[in-house]
């Protein structure tokens, strides 16, 4: 697939959704925009996030949307993601219908980490060296989004 076509469609669906579930205050604030296993620990029965510096205003669901993105690489994905969308309802409301923003959320984290190779790539040799066969390699897994 064209790689530039491809992360436009990704990033004009994504913005189309994200725009249709507005900014009111039960989808839109302050968000961390990068949790994932390597950025919280534990401290007894809570949750510490770290590493603030993606950190911003944003729909909620984007947090959501990077957080499972980093799951699809496991073997239990569909558990890993139903286990997350109960335990978060037990929290907040979310429903179902919303489950395709989460979706817009992971394809849109997949492209923007491409680009933030691209970026790297002009400065560091080993990105450089991975930059194309990476973007390619997302531009395929996001080419039916």
């Amino acid at each position: 697939p064209e790689v530039p076509a491809v992360f436009q469609r990704v990033r004009d669906k994504a913005l189309d959704h994200l725009a249709e579930l507005g900014q009111g205050p039960d989808q839109f604030n302050l968000i961390h925009a990068d949790i994932h296993q390597h950025n919280f620990l534990f401290q007894g029965d809570q949750i510490v996030l770290l590493d603030f510096d993606d950190c911003g205003f944003g729909h909620f669901v984007y947090d959501m949307g990077v957080t499972l993105f980093y799951r699809q690489r496991y073997g239990h994905y569909a558990t890993e993601r139903a286990a997350y969308l109960a335990g978060y309802r037990q929290l907040r409301d979310f429903p179902a219908s919303f489950e395709p923003y989460v979706d817009s959320c992971i394809a849109l984290r997949d492209v923007l980490l491409a680009l933030y190779v691209l970026a790297r790539a002009a400065d560091h040799p080993d990105a450089r060296q991975r930059a194309g066969a990476y973007l390619t390699a997302v531009a395929q897994r996001q080419a039916n989004f």
